[in-house]
């Protein structure tokens, strides 16, 4: 394996690892029970679902499995599936599109600053994600109830909720997309008296 396929591998890796983790921090089983995790590195989907032995990055490809694992108990599955690359598949086009521009970013940091390390990586990802989502999510023109709320993309609060259905009643009133009569009449829906029993 060259040093560009082996990074190349990395970055895929490094990736799924990014969303397994996002996915236990949010606790995001408490609403989502399949999650699907489309990749166009034969290598990382063969390495993780056929069981293929690693040669390299050994450590990565064990927390993925673990952190499969540790979602799997909580109820939500994991499906790692291949996609091909540059087949005009829009999400996947998308991603490529991204990880270019990542690519041409990196290019124009000093060498102190390059990345060496997997966990350089997973921070400097981690922070670059963060740095575009929390710029995205102020020039939204959707969601801004809640962006009055949580005008801060890193500081969302993570509760302990006793079930999904209040997981989602909660959700729903943070986000102001609920069945209420004040969201209907917004939206232009007909209303109902919530408090008027059904004859």
């Amino acid at each position: 394996m060259s040093n560009k396929e082996g990074s190349i591998l990395l970055a895929e890796l490094v990736a799924i690892v990014m969303v397994l983790e996002f996915c236990i921090l949010e606790r995001l089983h408490n609403t989502i029970t399949t999650l699907k995790i489309f990749s166009d590195s034969q290598s990382a989907v063969g390495l993780l679902t056929l069981n293929w032995a690693p040669k390299s990055y050994i450590d990565v490809i064990r927390d993925i499995k673990e952190h499969i694992e540790d979602l799997r108990t909580k109820g939500m599955e994991i499906c790692i599936l291949w996609t091909p690359g540059h087949a005009n598949i829009q999400g996947n086009d998308e991603a490529d599109l991204l990880a270019k521009q990542a690519a041409e970013e990196a290019t124009q940091l000093l060498p102190k600053n390059n990345i060496i390390t997997l966990q350089d990586v997973k921070q400097g990802a981690h922070k670059s994600v963060m740095q575009k989502w929390q710029r995205r999510w102020e020039l939204s023109d959707t969601g801004r109830d809640l962006f009055d709320i949580t005008p801060n993309v890193k500081n969302i609060p993570i509760f302990d909720f006793p079930s999904k259905e209040i997981f989602s009643i909660l959700i729903q009133l943070r986000t102001g997309y609920t069945t209420l009569n004040y969201y209907k009449q917004r939206t232009g829906q007909d209303t109902t008296d919530l408090g008027q029993k059904k004859k």
